[in-house]
């Protein structure tokens, strides 16, 4: 009987240390996920506060077009805003004339196909 008794005695205390790990690790893992709706948190007012100088910075912008600005590093930023807009207009008509060049050559490439050689499947009669 001293055999069993010593294995019920050792298998009560491996059951006892799994039982306490985990514990531990369900804390752990409690700890994690705290951790990580914090984050959220932290990450949703990084998102607000982006919103927020995006929507002051459009005020500003729409002041300074007004003539109502009078700083001059408000006034330098708001001219770059102005440059990079007028940029941003060059480039939209670039790509518009780069569309309407394309349109032309694969219309142009259409017409010159010699008429009745549309391509018909292999098993067409």
């Amino acid at each position: 009987m001293g055999l069993f008794d010593e294995l019920k005695s050792t298998a009560g205390q491996v059951f006892k240390k799994v039982g306490e790990t985990v514990g531990e690790l369900k804390d752990r893992a409690g700890l994690e996920y705290q951790i990580y709706q914090v984050n959220q948190e932290i990450q949703q007012a990084k998102d607000e506060m982006n919103r927020v100088h995006q929507a002051m910075g459009q005020r500003v912008y729409d002041l300074h077009k007004q003539g109502q600005i009078t700083d001059p590093q408000l006034t330098s930023t708001c001219q770059e805003v102005e440059i990079l807009a007028q940029k941003m207009e060059q480039l939209t008509t670039k790509v518009n004339q780069l569309r309407d060049d394309f349109a032309k050559q694969q219309a142009a490439a259409k017409m010159a196909e010699p008429q009745g050689t549309e391509s018909k499947p292999p098993d067409a009669k």
